[in-house]
């Protein structure tokens, strides 16, 4: 008698030869296990599925649903990159000396390095006084900084030094309080008055010396020019696994992008270069950026006075018409490495610019690459097998139907191997096209599916080496359309149906 039994275990194969990356093929247990069907044959497969359900299902670390304007799926890699705070270019306010010799002097302000101040408003410090007089009783003394202003005001204090039966005497103030002043300079400089006179009489006096410090200063906002200064960000790499997926073959992509964006909350003009850029595969193999943005830098945008607080965003872009990004991609890279730069009123132009101690540059780089190119490869798997050794298995033979709208076709082959690892056979005789790829139109999306049906029959003669495997191989190759000259674009709704029967041949 002669009866018929569906093998399940072909369904995975197929889903596995589709992205191979993805599935493991899984075990088979035993011949046994399976449902015997008397007089008829079972389907296996009667289902349909597209490139985003393939595409979700595999690890990566990209973003895969990102969608460009034509519907392209884009693979999105993106990391946050190295920032550069204030503190980093500029010190925090140092300590100062003032002296008055007369009654009334101008102060050389010099607190930023580089920076013609204009304005400083504080949030923060004292100033302290000393004061020498030689004059043998009591003194009413009035300070004036002319130039430094809260509420319309200008910084006042008024003291009486009393006089202890010695000349001359030093004289120091208890430290004053500086919050909330803002101090407007002339040609960095500002003015300090005072106006000393007797107590006994009212008779102004010269002093011996005025002077002091200003103490623990921190502003909230600094206005001025700022000079030409370059500084260096830290170095950072971003992964890509887009080249990891479990294949080897060529891969021409046909427009990729890689963005460096910027979040800039300086009031300044500055301009950031990529010192190195360099993309590295897995044998080491490493290309270096070249093109426009190499050479000439780019510059951010930067909040105006109007905008104080916020931060304005810019975006660097390296495509396939300013740069070699194409070239680069073509290693297959698994890291880009890179380190940026930047230049402080690179044009040593004299327009007033500001800081604040909240002020930064934030960067993060972004990989986008659109599903559109070329791309031939080559891929295998293996898993371990048992057919249970049965006499009566005389053939098998199994049917498969394919609707393939993706722009890519598959040749597969199935090798049976020994614990040794040794081939014993092979499924089909030669390597068979089994995913014809469908043909895509001027703008690189497929058209009209074409049906495809294969037959493999597995004789008698060949059924000792699967009874005697215990592992079996599989070998794709994919390729685009026209074996891989032709860009195609994958969509999301590119599917595949898939119909799929086996019938094993037992004679009891």
């Amino acid at each position: 008698m002669r009866t018929l039994m569906v093998l399940r275990w072909l369904m995975l194969p197929t889903v596995a030869m589709i992205l191979p990356s993805c599935n493991q093929l899984d075990s088979v247990n035993s011949i046994d296990d399976l449902e015997i069907q008397a007089d008829y044959a079972l389907p296996l497969i009667n289902s349909t599925t597209t490139i985003q359900d393939l595409l979700e299902a595999s690890d990566t670390e990209a973003t895969l649903i990102s969608t460009t304007s034509d519907g392209t799926l884009t693979f999105n890699y993106q990391s946050d990159g190295p920032e550069v705070e204030v503190g980093q270019l500029f010190a925090d306010i140092p300590d100062f000396p003032f002296a008055v010799p007369n009654e009334r002097a101008t102060v050389a302000v010099e607190i930023f390095p580089g920076v013609q101040l204009e304005t400083l408003k504080l949030k923060g410090g004292t100033i302290n006084f000393q004061i020498y007089s030689s004059e043998p009783e009591d003194i009413d003394i009035q300070i004036i900084f002319s130039d430094l202003i809260k509420d319309g005001q200008p910084f006042t204090i008024t003291e009486r030094l009393i006089n202890q039966g010695q000349a001359p005497q030093e004289f120091e103030l208890a430290p004053i309080d500086v919050t909330g002043y803002s101090l407007s300079l002339n040609n960095e400089e500002m003015t300090v008055e005072y106006i000393a006179t007797k107590v006994t009489d009212g008779s102004p006096i010269t002093l011996d010396a005025v002077g002091g410090w200003g103490r623990d200063w921190q502003y909230d906002l600094v206005v001025g020019n700022f000079a030409s200064e370059a500084f260096t960000m830290e170095q950072d790499s971003l992964t890509i696994d887009l080249f990891d997926l479990g294949f080897d073959g060529e891969l021409s992509l046909a427009n990729p992008q890689l963005s460096l964006v910027f979040k800039n909350s300086f009031g300044l003009a500055i301009r950031t270069r990529i010192t190195h850029l360099t993309m590295i595969n897995a044998e080491g193999t490493a290309v270096s950026l070249s093109g426009q943005f190499a050479q000439e830098g780019f510059l951010l945008g930067a909040p105006e006075f109007n905008e104080i607080g916020t931060e304005k965003p810019s975006t660097l872009t390296l495509n396939k018409d300013n740069s070699n990004i194409v070239e680069m991609l073509a290693i297959q890279p698994q890291k880009i490495i890179y380190q940026l730069s930047g230049e402080i009123n690179p044009d040593n132009n004299t327009e007033v610019a500001f800081i604040q101690p909240q002020s930064k540059i934030t960067t993060s780089i972004q990989a986008v690459v659109p599903a559109h190119g070329t791309f031939k490869m080559q891929t295998e798997q293996k898993t371990s097998v048992d057919f249970g050794q049965p006499d009566q298995l005389k053939s098998a033979s199994f049917k498969l139907i394919t609707t393939n709208g993706m722009p890519f076709g598959a040749q597969l082959q199935f090798y049976f191997l020994n614990d040794n690892n040794q081939v014993l056979d092979s499924l089909f005789d030669n390597q068979k096209m089994i995913l014809e790829a469908a043909a895509v139109n001027p703008d690189g999306f497929p058209i009209t599916p074409i049906p495809l049906t294969t037959e493999i029959q597995v004789p008698a003669t060949r059924l000792a080496a699967m009874n005697q495997s215990r592992k079996m191989l599989m070998k794709i190759y994919l390729a685009t359309t026209d074996d891989g000259q032709t860009p195609a674009k994958i969509t999301s709704d590119q599917a595949l149906g898939v119909k799929l029967g086996a019938i094993l041949s037992i004679e009891e």
